[in-house]
């Protein structure tokens, strides 16, 4: 299968601007929608829309993680804004699971959603690759050695700071040159 939505890439990703020196992909697990109307643009519209933007849990979430802020401490725009210029992100689904969210993929949706991940991995060569998801993580196919994984929870799964954003940051300065 051919991959269905272009990844959301800052600007900043390949050089200097970007997570201490490292090119770093988040992934989510899939997006929601009407059946037939996937296009190219969904991820990008959706970290215009919601991610770059207040009010979305998701997003705010995993920002504060990688940025090793919790619930206690308000995300300023500029932060925000920095963070996804700086960043990469997919959906491992290349199709909408559904039109609503909580909608779980089938082993269909998996399988076809792994030449996709690793055609994207091969074109943005991330230093890191954080999986926010525990359910997605178990769908991870092998990849080459210079790849690092960091797997969390899911923001809207009982995630927790105190738990996630350690790991997180470990990940980070074990590839800071």
């Amino acid at each position: 299968m051919k991959r269905t939505f272009s990844p959301w890439v800052g600007p900043n990703y390949r050089n200097a601007g970007n997570i201490l020196g490292c090119k770093v992909l988040i992934l989510g697990e899939s997006h929601y929608g009407p059946p037939g109307e996937e296009h190219e643009n969904v991820t990008i519209d959706v970290v215009e829309k919601y991610a770059k933007k207040r009010g979305t849990p998701f997003f705010t979430t995993l920002t504060k993680s990688v940025l090793n802020l919790d619930s206690s401490l308000e995300l300023d725009d500029e932060s925000r804004l920095n963070f996804w210029g700086s960043i990469a992100f997919c959906n491992y689904i290349q199709r909408f699971v559904g039109e609503d969210a909580r909608i779980a993929p089938t082993k269909e949706h998996w399988e076809a959603g792994e030449l996709p991940f690793k055609q994207t991995v091969k074109e943005l060569e991330p230093d890191l690759i954080i999986i926010f998801g525990a359910r997605l993580g178990e769908w991870i196919p092998t990849l080459d050695e210079k790849y690092s994984l960091c797997f969390v929870n899911h923001p809207a799964s009982g995630y927790s700071y105190d738990r996630w954003n350690p790991l997180i940051q470990d990940s980070l300065k074990k590839l800071v040159k």
